[in-house]
């Protein structure tokens, strides 16, 4: 279970720095939604990472 919890908190943080990445080399804006769901996804990877074994 924590094995998949990972893999599902690795895979939010390589979207969310995708998309980072993507916005700064093209010069393109995050919407108020894009931000807040990007924001959702890092704090679950915080928690995932957070919790004990």
């Amino acid at each position: 279970m924590v094995e998949v919890a990972t893999d599902d908190a690795r895979r939010s943080l390589e979207q969310v720095r995708a998309q980072l990445l993507d916005a700064a080399a093209f010069g393109k804006h995050l919407n108020a939604a894009q931000l807040e769901n990007a924001a959702r996804k890092i704090a679950y990877a915080l928690r995932v990472y957070g919790s004990p074994d």
